[in-house]
C-alpha cells in the first residue's frame, strides 16, 4: 500500500503545555458490595473532593461458582462436574437472567433516565452482544468465559447438543470459579459513549456538587432462569445453583486540572443557572399484548421526540411480569419470538414518510432489504456498533427470521445519520424536529397464520444526549421527555 505523503508541515507537539491537560490523573476506586437482605447488594459513592467517571475499565467485577446440591443435603454444595454438560444447558446471557433488579440512586432518589419495560433487558442485551463489534464486545467482555460470550443468535447455535455449549461448559463446569467485569447497557453512568470509541467524549461526574451516589443490585435466588435440564433421570435429587462468591464496583476517581476545576465546582450564578450535559443513548417504548390469529394490529407512540429508530420483537407473555423459566422452556433455542410480521404502515401525525412502494414498512422486499442491510452496518438499532461479518442480507431478511433473534428495525434517520430525519409527506421540518410527534404502526401479519399469542415489545432510541444534571435543581432529568 502506497504511503500519503503531504506537503505541509505537521502540527506542533503540545503536551509539554500543562494548560492544555484538563485531567491530571487517576486512580481505580474499589467498592466492596455490602448485602443487606435477600439477595441484595449495595454500593455507595460518596460525594468526595474529586470528580470520578466509568470508562472501560470499570464497572461490577464478579466471581461466580456454578454448583449443585442433593435436595436433601441443601447446604452441602459440590462443583458441577464437566459431564453434566450433556443433561444441563445454561441460559445465554445468564448473569442478566440472574439480575431482579438494579437501579441507581443520587441521594436516595432513584435516577429514572428511560422509559420503557426494563425485563426485556437481558434478552435485548443477548442479542446486542451476540451481533456487537468484535472491539466493542472484547472491551467490555474480556476471556472466553464472560457471560456475553454465551450470547449466540445463529439458528440452533445454543443447545445441549451444540458444540458452543460444550465448549463454554468446560470453562465454567468443573473445580473453578468465573471472575468476569460486568458493565451494565443502557444504564447511567455506564455507556456514556456505548461504543467505547476513542475520540467520542465521556463526562466526569462532579461528585462534590453532586453528593452521594448508590448503586442497588438484586439478584434473584431462582435459577430455574438458568439451567435448563433434559435428563432428570441422571439428574435427579439435585438442585444446581450459582454461587456469588464476591461482586465489587470499580469506577476512577480523577484529579483535575485547577483551572478546569473551578469550571466545575464555582458557585457562581453562571454555573448554578446551567446544566452539564451526558451523553449516552436514550431508549423510550411499551408493551402489548397481541392474540393469536389476527391479521392486523394497530399502535403507537404518543407525543415523543421525533426518535432515531424503532426496534420491534415479541416475548411469551409471562416475561412482561419478570417471569423466565428457562428450565420448562420449549423456546429455550431461541431468544425472541417468530413474530409473524410482513409489513408494517407508518405514518408520522397522520402522514405517511411516502406514497411510493415499496417503502420502509415493506422490509421483505428485496429493495428495502438491501437498504436495511446498510442501515444495521451504518445506523445500527441502538447505535451500537455491529459486527460487519456477522451481518448479511440472508440473515436480516424477512425481519430476522433465520435467526433466534426475530425482530424488525425501522430506521428514521436519512443519509446524514443520527443528526438527521425522514420528513413526512406535508409537515414542515419544524412539524416534527421541534416538536414532539405521534407515530402510528400499523402491523400487518403473515397470510394464512396471522399473529402469534405473544407481548410485542416497540422500543424506541435518541443516541447523543442522555441525561443532564441539574445545579440548580441538584437532580439528574432525563434529556428527551415524553
Amino acid at each position: 500500500m502506497a504511503l500519503a505523503v503531504s506537503l505541509q508541515s505537521a502540527t506542533e507537539s503540545n503536551w509539554q503545555n500543562v494548560k492544555s491537560q484538563s485531567i491530571l490523573r487517576s486512580d481505580m476506586i474499589e467498592v466492596v458490595g455490602i448485602e443487606s437482605h435477600n439477595n441484595t447488594y449495595l454500593f455507595e459513592i460518596e460525594g468526595n473532593s474529586n470528580a470520578i467517571t466509568f470508562d472501560n475499565a470499570c464497572g461490577f467485577y464478579v466471581n461466580v461458582e456454578f454448583k449443585k446440591h442433593k435436595i436433601t443435603t441443601p447446604n452441602e454444595f459440590v462443583f458441577i462436574p464437566v459431564e453434566d454438560k450433556v443433561n444441563v444447558l445454561v441460559q445465554r446471557n445468564w448473569w442478566e437472567f440472574l439480575i431482579k433488579d438494579f437501579n441507581v440512586y443520587h441521594t436516595h432518589e432513584l435516577i429514572h433516565i428511560h422509559d420503557y419495560p426494563t425485563t426485556v433487558d437481558p434478552y435485548l442485551n443477548t442479542f446486542l452482544y451476540s451481533k456487537m463489534d468484535p472491539l466493542n464486545l472484547k472491551l467490555r467482555a474480556p476471556g472466553k468465559h464472560h457471560p456475553a460470550r454465551t450470547c449466540l443468535t445463529d439458528k440452533d447455535s445454543w443447545s445441549h447438543s451444540s458444540e458452543n455449549w460444550k465448549t463454554y461448559a468446560d470453562l465454567i463446569f468443573g473445580d473453578t470459579d468465573i471472575l468476569f467485569k460486568w458493565i451494565p447497557l443502557n444504564k447511567f453512568p455506564f455507556n456514556q459513549n456505548v461504543n467505547y470509541e476513542p475520540h467520542k467524549k465521556i463526562v466526569a461526574l462532579p461528585m462534590p456538587a453532586i453528593g452521594k451516589l448508590q448503586f442497588q443490585l438484586t439478584l434473584t435466588d431462582d435459577t430455574s432462569s438458568v439451567f435448563n435440564i433434559i435428563n432428570a433421570t441422571l439428574t435427579s435429587g439435585f438442585k444446581y445453583k450459582v454461587i456469588l462468591k464476591s461482586i465489587k464496583l470499580c469506577y476512577k476517581e480523577i484529579v483535575l486540572n485547577p483551572n478546569i476545576e473551578r469550571l466545575f465546582y464555582e458557585n457562581t450564578s453562571t454555573v448554578k443557572s446551567s446544566s452539564l450535559l451526558f451523553p449516552g443513548t436514550s431508549i423510550f417504548g411499551f408493551s402489548e399484548n397481541i392474540p393469536a390469529g389476527i391479521s392486523h394490529h394497530l399502535t403507537s407512540f404518543r407525543q415523543i421526540p421525533y426518535p432515531e429508530g424503532i426496534f420491534i420483537f415479541a416475548l411469551p407473555r409471562k416475561t412482561a411480569n419478570g417471569y423466565n423459566i428457562f428450565s420448562t422452556s420449549t423456546s429455550k433455542n431461541s431468544v425472541f419470538l417468530t413474530h409473524n410480521i410482513k409489513e408494517i404502515g407508518i405514518r408520522v401525525n397522520n402522514n405517511p414518510l411516502s406514497v411510493k412502494t415499496p417503502c420502509m414498512g415493506h422490509f421483505m422486499n428485496q429493495y428495502i432489504n438491501a437498504e436495511m442491510f446498510e442501515d444495521y452496518l451504518r445506523r445500527p438499532p441502538f447505535n451500537i456498533h455491529l459486527d460487519a461479518d456477522k451481518i448479511s442480507e440472508e440473515i436480516i431478511r424477512n425481519g430476522f427470521i433465520n435467526s433466534d433473534c426475530p425482530h424488525v428495525y425501522l430506521n428514521f434517520n436519512e443519509f446524514s445519520g443520527p443528526s438527521s430525519r425522514k420528513i413526512p409527506i406535508g409537515c414542515t421540518e419544524n412539524e416534527v424536529l421541534k416538536r414532539n410527534v405521534d407515530i402510528s404502526l400499523n402491523l400487518m401479519f403473515t397470510d394464512g397464520e396471522g399473529s402469534i399469542d405473544a407481548t410485542f415489545y416497540f422500543l424506541c432510541f435518541y443516541s447523543d444526549i442522555l441525561c443532564s444534571w441539574k445545579y440548580n435543581d441538584r437532580k439528574f432529568a432525563p434529556y428527551y421527555k415524553k
